[in-house]
């Protein structure tokens, strides 16, 4: 069995035009942002449904009830 690979390549090595790269420390909570919103903001996801899930996750990552999201996409 193979062994697994992780290849870095250094911060010049990305494209200008790359909207999300991963250094320093790369995707994460950031600010008041767990990390499945950071990931829809990095990416410029604006679909209501993924804004919705952002705040499932959130408070379930979080539970510090910002968005009181307690169940599925209906509440």
């Amino acid at each position: 069995m193979a062994k697994a690979r992780f290849p870095f390549a250094p911060k010049i090595a990305f494209p200008r035009s790359h909207p999300v790269r991963y250094v320093h420390g790369g995707f994460g909570h950031r600010g008041d942002d767990c990390t499945f919103e950071t990931l829809a903001e990095g990416f410029q996801i604006r679909d209501r449904k993924v804004k919705v899930i952002s705040e499932i996750v959130h408070d379930a990552d979080l539970a510090d009830g910002k968005f009181g999201r307690k169940r599925g996409l209906r509440s």
